[in-house]
């Protein structure tokens, strides 16, 4: 894998980088039409969580609806299901049968069966590891074409056994540092040396969107073209949840018809102003995943986007 960006240091180097501004976020964000209904503003599918780790589901599902999905579907496990049901009662679930308490081909084989089209998918924010797992993941980037895919935390871990199957999904993946080791198979302080250089040749390797987690998140596009680097949030967003956060914005902005590069780069901006925004009031230690996200909408607030009904005559 080091050879996927080794001795193209001048090539990165040229690239045209972007940072996004306040200034920039009214024309990115989703309009919000007054004859709208939820179909309009699309269905996120949410394949996340597991016995031990509910929230991850549910933070996924609150920040999707937070950032303007039309509709939320959790399709998870009994347990996932019933955290979800308490804590986003908007949301949808459709319970799959679990394989050694977690995912397995018969959970996917079932969510063939009874779940239709969504219009970007979830998968991996909390789902555990194992065999049965790694099945589960890999059908459903070889199988789901007709839905792009947000693959994030343990959808990643699987996948790194085998990252040909990623050239065959529509898909944004969204690895931290340690994540982006295992896919790269090489030391976390290389990745970190030049995560750049790391985002851009995986992403043009096997055609997906690579939103690279850290201080200054990076966003490369699949096809080579401009590379966003994110300026905003600070050191409270440190904290277990906070991608599963950030997954559920950037799925809510692509299910309402954002691209899946620009979905990533305007929901890292996002997420960092929720960050420092949730942190004038709760500080940097005090904030948790949960609190970047009901802070979502005092920050949308900020760029005006309230649709006006037309004058009636």
């Amino acid at each position: 894998m080091r050879d996927i960006w080794a001795g193209k240091k001048k090539e990165f180097d040229e690239m045209n980088v972007i940072t996004l501004s306040d200034g920039d976020i009214p024309a990115l964000l989703p309009p919000r039409p007054s004859d709208a209904h939820k179909g309009t503003f699309g269905r996120v599918r949410v394949l996340a969580g597991c016995r031990d780790m509910p929230g991850a589901a549910v933070l996924c599902c609150m920040a999707a609806y937070r950032i303007g999905a039309g509709l939320v579907e959790a399709c998870v496990t009994e347990d996932v299901a019933r955290a979800v049901q308490y804590h986003v009662p908007e949301a949808i679930t459709r319970i799959l049968p679990e394989t050694g308490g977690g995912y397995g081909l018969d959970s996917y084989r079932a969510l063939s069966a009874k779940a239709g089209a969504a219009s970007v998918v979830i998968l991996g924010p909390g789902i555990g590891r194992g065999k049965a797992v790694s099945d589960f993941v890999f059908a459903v980037t070889e199988n789901g074409g007709r839905s792009p895919l947000l693959i994030d935390a343990d959808g990643l871990n699987a996948l790194a056994e085998d990252l040909s199957v990623l050239k065959k999904a529509t898909a944004a993946i969204t690895p931290h540092p340690g994540e982006m080791s295992r896919l790269l198979r090489v030391p976390v302080k290389e990745i970190t040396a030049d995560p750049t250089a790391a985002a851009v040749a995986f992403a043009k390797e096997y055609g997906v969107t690579v939103l690279l987690k850290g201080a200054r998140t990076v966003v490369a596009p699949p096809d080579g073209g401009d590379v966003y680097v994110n300026t905003t949030g600070n050191a409270a967003l440190a904290k277990a949840g906070s991608g599963d956060a950030l997954a559920g914005m950037i799925a809510g902005l692509a299910a309402q018809g954002t691209n899946l590069t620009e979905a990533c780069a305007l929901a890292a901006y996002l997420h960092g102003k929720a960050g420092e925004l949730a942190a004038e009031t709760l500080s940097l230690y005090g904030v948790n995943a949960s609190d970047v996200i009901n802070t979502l909408p005092k920050v949308l607030m900020r760029y005006n986007k309230v649709a006006i009904p037309e004058a009636i005559s």
